[in-house]
């Protein structure tokens, strides 16, 4: 597989490095909070290392939905099916309630988060680009094969 560099996105290197090695915050409501509505991107870190990135159009409300109990997206679909060992076939109904919701919540808790501005009609392949130079534990090139093989048929 061929690896990837910052050098390999031109122009939008400095982004990349605002975005991995820029101030984080806390992936909780009082670190979330003051956030606006923008457009951009966002990298979710245990401690230094990147897990997630996305690009969203709603950074606020997308931070929020990461930390808020019961809520069913794709990065608490990951941590509930890496970090915590779930079946993907019905992760949804399993930990929007109880216990193993619990162990969703308190790993998500765990992380940073860093974010960066960005226009919404770049915000795909922006995405798209950083996950590819980062390979973030989560939804990196690795992770998504990693998913794809446990995932045929035994």
């Amino acid at each position: 597989m061929q690896q990837f560099s910052p050098s390999d996105l031109g122009k939008w290197e400095e982004h990349f490095h605002q975005l991995i090695d820029g101030e984080k915050h806390s992936l909780s409501e009082s670190g979330t909070w003051a956030l606006a509505d923008k457009p951009g991107l966002i990298a979710i870190f245990d401690g230094e290392e990147p897990v997630f990135l996305t690009g969203t159009k709603t950074i606020a409300k997308t931070l929020q939905s990461f930390h808020k109990s019961g809520t069913v997206n794709e990065f608490r679909n990951l941590v509930a099916i890496i970090e915590c060992g779930l079946s993907p076939k019905n992760i949804e109904k399993k930990y929007k309630n109880g216990r193993t919701g619990q162990r969703v919540d308190t790993a998500v808790t765990s992380y940073t988060f860093s974010i960066c501005p960005a226009s919404a009609t770049l915000l795909e392949a922006l995405s798209a680009a950083f996950t590819a130079v980062a390979d973030p534990r989560f939804n990196g090139p690795t992770a998504q094969a990693n998913l794809a093989i446990d995932a045929l048929p035994k």
